[in-house]
């Protein structure tokens, strides 16, 4: 039994080195894996998530440039990420310069597939910047597909006049079925939230947004895109069956909208 249980092991590594390789990752996240520090992970590198139906998923500490991104894509066909009872199922944080893709299958339209969530589907945050999500599909949420987002801060590294929220794009997702599609940037920005602690504090600005060629339907009770930033682009985007706004601009918003599709919507 032994020798047996030796040899699944061994054909196991060589299977999923083989995988890795086929997809050329210089990192693998397995399926048992619910956690991911990319401290060591150097510019230029892929991440890859291997497919399957796995758990929830942080990731946290991924620094690339502005010349090699790092990428995080899907191995081996598709990945389902399962969400509850997970707050958030996909969560990337305090990282940037990088690419989530589920582009790492060509036979799977969305390789990433992240189904269902108690609060959030995919969450980017913690002071995350410079990043392009695409070929991601998100559905089944009880609260917003996808969120860019952070509270401000006492000791102000997430507000106003200290950071800045740069570069952001969003193309080919599809997200549906959750009470918000997407939220980019804090409700508050420009109007400032009162903290028991600390007083008035004001949420950071957001810029270089572009959302493009997704689509985002079957959303209730919430609005399709919710925009709480200074500039973005919005087009070539399917926005269908919305039961609030199908897109919602903050104070202060310039945001720039081109050949959507918008239907079925209260506004």
């Amino acid at each position: 039994m032994k020798k047996i249980s030796l040899l699944v092991v061994l054909f196991s590594v060589i299977f999923n080195k083989g995988f890795a390789q086929d997809c050329g990752c210089d990192h693998v996240i397995s399926p048992e894996m619910n956690y991911f520090n990319g401290e060591g992970v150097l510019p230029g590198e892929v991440i890859c998530i291997t497919a399957g139906t796995r758990s929830a998923l942080k990731i946290k500490n991924v620094y690339g440039s502005t010349s090699d991104p790092i990428i995080i894509k899907n191995c081996g066909g598709e990945v389902i990420m399962e969400g509850e009872p997970a707050a958030q199922t996909l969560m990337i944080g305090n990282s940037y310069f990088f690419h989530l893709t589920g582009s790492g299958d060509a036979d799977v339209p969305f390789g990433i597939h992240i189904d269902g969530g108690s609060e959030v589907g995919l969450l980017i945050n913690d002071l995350s910047h410079h990043f392009e999500v695409d070929q991601v599909e998100i559905e089944n949420v009880h609260g917003v597909g996808l969120q860019v987002f952070d509270e401000p801060r006492c000791d102000l590294s997430a507000n106003e006049g200290v950071f800045l929220l740069k570069s952001i794009d969003l193309t080919e997702l599809n997200v549906h079925h959750c009470e918000t599609g997407i939220q980019i940037g804090h409700p508050n920005y420009l109007v400032g939230q009162y903290n028991d602690l600390c007083d008035m504090l004001y949420p950071y600005s957001v810029e270089d947004v572009v959302i493009s060629k997704s689509s985002i339907h079957s959303i209730s009770p919430g609005n399709g895109l919710e925009l709480y930033l200074m500039q973005g682009i919005v087009e070539d985007n399917i926005i269908d069956q919305i039961t609030a706004n199908g897109i919602e601009i903050g104070r202060g918003g310039q945001v720039s909208l081109s050949s959507n599709k918008i239907s079925n919507t209260d506004l």
